[in-house]
């Protein structure tokens, strides 16, 4: 982390900011949920994000860096305790998120995230299969409800339902 980090940070909180501001020009419904609900949620959370980046990065700049606690410090990406190189792991991932759009329809929503999920962390070198399988089921709900239920976006539906 260094001089990128803070530019990416500053660079994303500024984005975020005009893209904020911009959902002001959009037309104003009161049937339903308002169009601006959806990208102001996102906006606000790409702003937080993007502002511990920039904290995070400024503090790490000044000196004053955290050590890791001892015996859970990250392995380096392409080290053998990740066992993959970066580029190898972005393959899979790509690959992954490629069987994910074909089985989306087929199987449905609820049958095909969490599998790809559990495939995302064990990729990103979560090897805990308890924590595997709890992330991804609940992930999955979590997301289908937010979006299903709350946005009332219609997500694929599983064969049976």
């Amino acid at each position: 982390m260094g001089t990128s980090d803070i530019v990416a940070g500053v660079i994303l909180l500024a984005l975020s900011a005009a893209f904020f501001a911009a959902t002001f020009s959009f037309p104003r419904l009161t049937v339903a949920l308002s169009p601006t609900v959806f990208p102001r949620f996102v906006t606000v959370g790409l702003s937080l994000l993007s502002l511990a980046l920039l904290l995070h990065s400024l503090r790490r700049r000044m000196g004053r860096r955290r050590t890791p606690p001892v015996g859970r410090e990250q392995p380096a990406a392409g080290s053998p305790a990740t066992g993959l190189s970066f580029a190898l792991r972005f393959l899979l991932l790509a690959a992954a998120g490629l069987l994910y759009a074909l089985l989306l329809e087929p199987a449905g929503y609820l049958l095909a995230t969490p599998p790809f999920l559990a495939a995302a962390m064990l990729l990103f070198g979560e090897r805990r299969w308890p924590r595997l399988a709890l992330v991804s089921i609940l992930g999955a709900a979590f997301l289908y409800a937010v979006f299903r239920l709350l946005f009332r976006v219609p997500l694929p539906r599983t064969p049976w339902y």
